[in-house]
């Protein structure tokens, strides 16, 4: 059992001991406190909200306790006074929902209201944000356009009439062909066809977590089967983001339609074998950040191709959890 490639289930137990190792190995010694990556000498946010994502995943995280408490401290420590949470490597909308969702995985909230973000509450707030993005790189933007509501969720800001006008939006502004955003500007090279479906992922977990018809499964479902077919998914050299967008997308679409059902699951496990091949083979590198991105797309995987890949315990669906990645 176990041999990447043939369809047979492929045991991961040993990477899971892998990420295990590489979390631990960025801890700085305090509860809570971790590099950005092994080797790392200051305390860093994206590695102690990533590390708890990891650990939320893999259930091997504290839900009490002193250790707990210190890492909320430690988190809480990074937020600004207009609530914002910031960071060289993303911007302020991106940092702070990945910051308020590593606390909601503690069941804490920020020390802060998130104030800075109080404009988009107001009529027309946030269709105006999601108007004005730029989506010429609509990969990016989605970063703004999915961050900011997924904080404002998080912390309750967002009541059900807001929720609507942003899902309404979303809907108006779905490309009835691809099933991607932003209507009138989706590129059809495969690099921006790609970016297209991959920002489209920000905002589809933002639907899924709200429990919302999904717009256009069948296009999206068409859309994640072409990027299939034309290759843009290749995991002979990196594994991570891209191959969980694409994953979530497909698997989540087929749950609301039976659209091509055999050809997406028949994708997705090929997928599946291909990335525990990658990570079998190379092992757990990069940032904590990249190791997120390749322990999410394990657990999607895990759940959409059933009985394929084995973990000691099951991945769990961070994004079922809290609705940003």
């Amino acid at each position: 059992m176990g041999e990447p490639g043939s369809g047979a289930p492929v045991v991961l137990d040993g990477v899971v001991e892998q990420v295990l190792e590489f979390v631990t190995a960025a801890g700085l010694g305090a509860a809570g406190e971790y590099a950005a990556s092994p080797g790392g000498a200051e305390p860093d946010l994206y590695g102690s909200a990533d590390a708890a994502a990891i650990r939320y995943i893999l259930s091997d995280l504290p839900a009490d306790g002193a250790t707990r408490d210190q890492w909320v401290a430690h988190l809480r420590s990074f937020q600004d006074s207009d609530g914002a949470f910031r960071h060289t490597s993303h911007n302020a909308f991106h940092t702070t929902a990945q910051a308020v969702g590593a606390l909601d995985l503690f069941d804490a909230q920020p020390s802060h209201r998130l104030s800075f973000l109080e404009p988009l509450l107001a009529a027309g707030g946030i269709e105006s944000l999601l108007d004005e993005l730029d989506w010429t790189q609509p990969w990016m933007g989605s970063w703004t356009g999915a961050g900011s509501a997924s904080a404002l969720l998080v912390t309750g800001m967002a009541d059900r009439a807001w929720q609507q006008r942003y899902l309404g939006w979303l809907a108006q502004e779905t490309d009835p062909v691809s099933g991607l955003l932003r209507r009138g500007s989706i590129g059809q090279d495969s690099g921006t066809f790609f970016a297209n479906l991959a920002a489209t992922f920000h905002y589809v977990f933002v639907g899924e977590y709200l429990a919302a018809p999904m717009t256009a499964p069948e296009a999206k479902i068409d859309s994640a089967l072409r990027t299939y077919t034309d290759g843009m998914l290749s995991a002979d050299r990196s594994v991570g983001f891209a191959q969980g967008d694409w994953a979530y997308v497909l698997n989540r679409a087929t749950r609301h339609t039976s659209h091509r059902g055999d050809e997406a699951r028949a994708a997705l496990r090929e997928v599946a074998l291909g990335v525990a091949d990658n990570v079998l083979t190379h092992g757990i590198q990069g940032s904590m950040h990249d190791v997120l991105g390749v322990v999410t797309t394990l657990a999607e995987l895990q759940n959409a191709a059933p009985g394929l890949l084995l973990t000691p315990r099951p991945l769990r669906s961070l994004l079922d959890r809290r609705p940003f990645l």
